[in-house]
């Protein structure tokens, strides 16, 4: 059993997290009129990819992607990140991963943002 400064330190922790997640937290909801809201593809149209500003990160965007066969630079037993997705495969090779870190590509018609 704590005793002291520790006892009253445990009670004033105890009573403040009880505070802060109790149904009394100062959470507001607001009614969202569903009419309002933008069709789906007018919201993703509007974003901005970029995020504004420009960071560290070098961006591969639409890149020129060879069929494994024709990638000679790969060697046998190297590292992918593999998905498959709508009948199509693809691999994106760590090594080379690690240099772009970020991916923007198009794999069966479905916008992907690989990161690494």
């Amino acid at each position: 059993m704590t005793t002291g400064p520790f006892r009253a330190i445990a009670s004033f922790l105890c009573c403040l997290v009880a505070g802060a997640c109790g149904p009394t937290s100062g959470a507001t909801e607001y009614p969202v009129d569903a009419e309002a809201l933008p069709a789906e593809t007018q919201f993703l149209a509007g974003i901005d990819r970029t995020m504004g500003t420009r960071d560290c990160f070098t961006v591969l965007r639409d890149g020129h992607f060879v069929l494994a066969g024709d990638a000679r630079r790969m060697q046998p037993g190297e590292r992918v990140l593999g998905l498959e997705l709508g009948g199509a495969a693809v691999a994106y090779p760590l090594q080379y991963l690690n240099f772009v870190e970020i991916v923007e590509h198009t794999v069966a018609g479905e916008d992907l943002l690989v990161c690494w």
